[in-house]
């Protein structure tokens, strides 16, 4: 029988159960053996048994420890809470927690009654520059009409949704600086900056598409049959390509600029 190659005597069969062959010291090859006669692996309890019983061991001590680590964090999170429970039950935290939210809750009544006061038509007409739109609004349909429904200055230039609402309270605090520069402060400074104003106005509107109009004005809820002609042929417009108010209704309320080209 011929000796096996160097290669095959350095290179271990990588298949289970096959015989290897290992060199001595000297060079001279030793007896074939099965991988069953190596040495069972480091830290094996019993080198007879192999490595299953080991595993199964090893295996439950995780278990074990993995179990303990619960434990732990569940004691910990309990000690935890009592112990935050024992700092909020002390006499100053819940004095400071009391006033805290009694502030907070006085806040925001003041506040929802300052921004419910601002809205009052009173209230924008206070400023001296506001006379001259205001006597235009006096003989709108908006101020006064049949049916009795009233519109005030809010009810189109104040968004009723939130945060719209407070961005536009929060914009409407450049009109104090305006009146304290005197920027609209007399007739001829307020038709010069009429156009200015109103397509500020007209903008804003686009941009919501007449939110404010259509909390009056739906489509869905006229009758079309009782408008004139013309009315009912622009509304289904309206109605087919997606216009809104804005669109066609400038000048209802305040008067056009004299240099507005529409």
């Amino acid at each position: 029988m011929p000796a096996p190659s160097s290669a095959s005597a350095r290179s271990p069969s990588r298949i289970a159960g096959t015989t290897t062959s290992a060199r001595t010291p000297g060079g001279n090859l030793t007896a074939p053996r099965t991988q069953r006669d190596f040495p069972p692996p480091a830290g094996s309890p019993d080198g007879r048994k192999g490595l299953r019983p080991y595993l199964k061991q090893q295996s439950g001590e995780l278990a074990a420890r993995q179990t303990e680590a619960q434990r732990r964090l569940r004691q910990g999170w309990k000690r935890d809470v009592k112990r935050f429970w024992n700092w909020v039950k002390r006499p100053a935290v819940l004095g400071t927690l009391f006033l805290g939210t009694l502030g907070i809750f006085v806040a925001m009544v003041g506040f929802s009654a300052a921004l419910d006061y601002t809205n009052r038509t009173e209230f924008c007409i206070s400023c001296h520059e506001m006379r001259t739109n205001y006597e235009e609004y006096k003989r709108s349909f908006h101020h006064k009409n049949i049916s009795g429904v009233h519109v005030g200055c809010a009810d189109c230039h104040v968004p009723k949704d939130f945060p719209a609402k407070y961005i536009a309270k929060i914009a409407a605090s450049k009109d104090v600086l305006h009146h304290l520069l005197g920027t609209i402060d007399t007739p001829e400074k307020y038709e010069a900056q009429r156009l200015v104003m109103a397509q500020r106005v007209w903008s804003h509107m686009e941009s919501r598409k007449s939110k404010n109009c259509r909390g009056c004005h739906d489509f869905e809820s006229m009758e079309l049959e009782e408008q004139s002609r013309r009315a009912r042929r622009k509304h289904t417009e309206a109605v087919e390509t997606g216009d809104h108010c804005i669109s066609c209704h400038k000048g209802i309320v305040h008067k056009l600029p004299a240099n507005y080209d529409g």
